[in-house]
């Protein structure tokens, strides 16, 4: 079994800059092309993918060379979030309200979600790669089944899951302005949760099962960024004044 570590990863729009997360050493950077905000993830153990800035391009990396691969993906429009699914399978990327989701071993383009009126901001998988969830500037939060949004026939019962066509497993409309970050905790989709937090300077959780909202903490500015610890006890909340919260979930008062 190979070793795992744990390392930060950020962006300042010209390189990708991966960081030990104990020390806080500079590991390694990718170099070349310009990366968008909320682009950049991870596919599978061996590459690293990130989108242009206002360019339908997608910056590719293998994950021990610093230079770009000459592989040239193209997307349909200019990329406003990415997210690869955990296990390395599919792709989603989010292009305006458009949501398009890809196969990554061949390509191929399984569906085009439009459920969102205006640009979808941040993307998150949950970790069997089962769903995947949306924040927007419409202040929505929705969470896709997977199986419901590529498949391109009738599924017994649901008869809305069309290609195209299909309804969110849940809609979240609580955050009064754009959603500008999305988590999802560990394990399977039903079991899960999910935090989500929104310029309207409040974080709120929820369950992935039921879709109901367990708990919901205002701030006293507009969050941009959310971070979960492992044991799903902790969040922390990157605000626009440059601070950072740490909101316990063993003692939410």
């Amino acid at each position: 079994m190979k070793d795992k570590f744990e390392v930060l990863v950020s962006s300042d729009g010209s390189c990708v800059t991966v960081y030990d997360d104990q020390t806080g050493n500079l590991l390694h950077q990718y170099k070349g092309g310009q990366t968008a905000s909320r682009t950049v993830t991870w596919l599978g153990q061996d590459w690293l993918l990130s989108a242009g800035r206002d360019k339908p391009l997608i910056n590719v990396w293998q994950v021990n060379k610093s230079e770009l691969s000459p592989v040239r993906l193209f997307s349909p429009g200019p990329v406003s979030a990415m997210a690869a699914s955990p296990s390395g399978l599919y792709l989603v990327i989010a292009t305006q309200e458009n949501l398009n989701i890809y196969l990554v071993s061949s390509g191929q383009l399984l569906g085009v979600l439009t459920r969102h009126y205006q640009p979808v901001i941040c993307l998150a998988w949950t970790g069997d790669s089962s769903h995947f969830l949306s924040g927007g500037e419409d202040g929505q939060v929705l969470v896709w089944s997977l199986v419901r949004a590529v498949t391109s026939r009738h599924l017994p019962g649901l008869e809305e899951s069309r290609l195209g066509q299909v309804e969110p497993r849940h809609t979240w409309t609580d955050h009064g302005l754009p959603v500008t970050a999305v988590v999802a905790g560990h394990g399977q989709a039903n079991m899960a949760r999910a935090v989500t937090a929104s310029r309207d300077m409040t974080v709120k959780l929820y369950s992935l099962g039921r879709g109901h909202l367990l708990l919901s903490v205002s701030l006293t500015s507009p969050v941009t960024s959310l971070a979960m610890d492992n044991m799903e006890t902790v969040i922390w909340a990157g605000c626009h004044s440059g601070s950072v919260t740490r909101l316990s979930l063993l003692s939410p008062g």
